[in-house]
């Protein structure tokens, strides 16, 4: 049986998926990978779901393994014929570039092939971690969270493969995501909890502008922190009042269809960028803002082809 989606959380996926396309060119200062990146592993925490062990693990490869497989491997493609169109030679490509998913490195949050694809093999991870530390009291649970967001530096200077070392950190967001999420969306439909939260929203709203560059270390790190989950909040008391809005259906569809954005969204992005550099010479916030208009235009038919044709490789089951 499928389950209802939520309409406001597809909003707030759809704006997301549009950030990360657009902080895949050059963008505003106040849009960070960080940014986009916390808010879809927060939000993937709300609907985490422990079933048997075996029922778990298949439906994990299917809607996150095989899409990550799916897109890895056509990337490849593309990325030998980018490095000709940049170098006029394949004698430098380096061809086991293909392997680097398997590599144990301190790397950060970067796959070579298809940069954005560590997300997809983040997510698998912490969903692994996660189903046996939600065994845990939810005290525990917090605490755990808290201390995965501290120790960010910690765990991206440890060598772990398959993007371990980054799951850590963000499994911190996606722990709290589990934690709070479900009783949000329950208290969000009672119309004066909406209220509240709205009014309590535009005050926050006003505290985001406020600058913590003068602080450094540990410091700056909560105080950004902090910031980001008020982002989360003003999101979802603010997307909660566009509930189910005709005129927001395209960012809805977007929203639904998130993870093939994000598998493929890059290929037309270094071709139209490659382009634009050609011909300008440069690139600003507001021209990266159009690049990423042009490609989410060109996502519209990507995603109808990938379900109508090839669902099951996108994560989508059949019929």
């Amino acid at each position: 049986m499928r389950h209802k989606r939520i309409d406001y959380i597809d909003v707030i996926k759809g704006l997301t998926i549009f950030g990360v396309v657009w902080v895949h060119t050059v963008c505003p200062q106040w849009l960070t990978p960080l940014l986009v990146n916390s808010i879809f592993f927060f939000l993937a925490g709300f609907f985490f779901k422990r079933k048997p062990l075996k029922n778990f693990l298949s439906e994990k490869v299917r809607s996150l393994l095989i899409p990550f497989s799916f897109f890895y491997l056509i990337s490849y493609p593309f990325r030998i014929l980018l490095h000709y169109w940049d170098n006029r030679t394949l004698s430098t490509f380096d061809w086991g570039c293909l392997f680097d998913v398997f590599e144990c490195s301190a790397r950060p949050d970067y796959l070579f092939v298809n940069v954005p694809l560590w997300f997809l093999l983040c997510i698998f991870v912490i969903q692994i971690l996660y189903y046996f530390i939600s065994y845990l009291n939810k005290w525990w649970i917090a605490i755990i969270a808290l201390l995965c967001l501290c120790f960010k530096s910690f765990f991206h200077s440890i060598p772990a493969p398959f993007m371990m070392n980054v799951a850590f950190y963000y499994l911190g967001f996606f722990a709290l995501g589990n934690l709070v999420g479900k009783p949000w969306i329950e208290k969000l439909k009672d119309i004066r909890f909406r209220k509240v939260s709205l009014g309590v929203s535009l005050l926050l709203c006003a505290v985001l502008f406020i600058p913590i560059d003068a602080l450094s270390g540990w410091w700056h790190s909560m105080a950004y922190h902090i910031k980001l989950f008020m982002v989360f909040f003003v999101l979802m008391s603010v997307a909660s009042w566009f509930n189910e809005k005709r005129w927001l259906s395209l960012v809805r569809f977007y929203g639904e269809n998130s993870l093939i954005i994000l598998g493929v969204h890059v290929i037309p992005l270094i071709i139209l960028i490659r382009l634009t550099n050609k011909v300008f010479g440069y690139c600003t916030p507001m021209m990266g803002f159009v690049q990423s208009i042009i490609v989410m235009a060109v996502m519209y038919g990507v995603i109808l082809f990938c379900n109508k044709y090839i669902p099951f490789l996108v994560g989508k089951k059949r019929g």
